[in-house]
């Protein structure tokens, strides 16, 4: 070969040809559907792929939700049953009440627990107590623990204000609950162990949650207001932090309102406890 055809083929327009030719070959033996059916593939997978990246980067920047079942005293769940008898010289009738309640001490064989008063003590009592006196009148409490075991309690403290009652039984079944070292927060998010409508099976109770939104009243006489869906049944029951740590103890339901559950405040239940262990401790 000589030297000047050697030059010839180094000549760029000979290579642009060359190559040019050599698409145009691989051009024809390509279907051009099914290339740009393939690119489209390509370009739909590599779209997918960039959202579910992406997507899993803000799952990743999600922080846990806290209050799981790992501290959220299930088991601290009692179901309290009143009966009561009046033995008037007319003639004996009974009636009762049904409300919750949780485990808050305990001590030597002994549990105490907390609820409402008025689940202690329903309000035709007092009236009842007026009208034939205390001795014909018959009080019986049972508690329900969360394992289904019975037993008979007697209320060893009360306060009708504050609308609060503790109940002690010779029984032990979990441990006993911290009252909260500080009120909630607005808007702190708040779990509530309770029995609505009753609604209770031994290891198995409602489990609910929702805001604690703030307190209302006048006077000093305060209560506190949370999402948690509250109905007759759910009186006693006690109003969780994130912690497992009691920050109130649902007392009433508003009406047509019952995703709104009305609590003692925090200061009620803490000088509430206060009171016991001065006088029990």
């Amino acid at each position: 070969m000589s030297f000047r055809k050697f030059l010839s083929m180094l000549n760029p327009w000979n290579a642009f040809k060359a190559i040019f030719g050599f698409i145009q070959v691989v051009i024809l033996k390509i279907n051009p559907v099914r290339l740009l059916e393939t690119l489209l593939k390509i370009c739909l997978l590599s779209l997918i792929t960039i959202i579910l990246y992406s997507h899993q980067l803000e799952i990743n920047k999600i922080k846990p939700e806290v209050g799981t079942l790992d501290n959220i005293p299930y088991d601290a769940f009692a179901q309290v049953e009143i009966g009561i008898k009046i033995n008037s010289p007319e003639e004996s009738f009974e009636f009762g009440s049904t409300g919750s309640g949780i485990l808050v001490d305990y001590a030597n064989g002994v549990s105490t627990i907390i609820t409402a008063d008025h689940v202690c003590n329903p309000p035709p009592l007092d009236k009842w107590y007026a009208l034939v006196g205390r001795e014909n009148i018959e009080k019986k409490i049972t508690l329900k623990t969360f394992y289904g075991h019975e037993v008979e309690g007697e209320v060893v403290l009360n306060d009708s204000n504050y609308d609060l009652c503790l109940i002690r039984a010779e029984v032990e079944w979990s441990t006993p609950v911290r009252i909260s070292a500080a009120p909630p927060a607005l808007g702190e998010k708040v779990f509530n162990i309770a029995a609505p409508t009753g609604f209770f099976y031994p290891g198995v109770v409602p489990i609910l949650e929702g805001r604690y939104s703030g307190d209302i009243g006048y006077n000093q006489d305060y209560d506190s207001i949370h999402t948690v869906y509250t109905k007759r049944g759910s009186s006693g029951s006690g109003v969780l932090n994130h912690r497992g740590e009691i920050v109130g103890i649902i007392h009433s339901a508003i009406g047509d309102l019952e995703h709104l559950g009305i609590s003692s405040t925090w200061y009620e239940v803490n000088d509430f406890m206060l009171t016991y262990e001065i006088l029990f401790y």
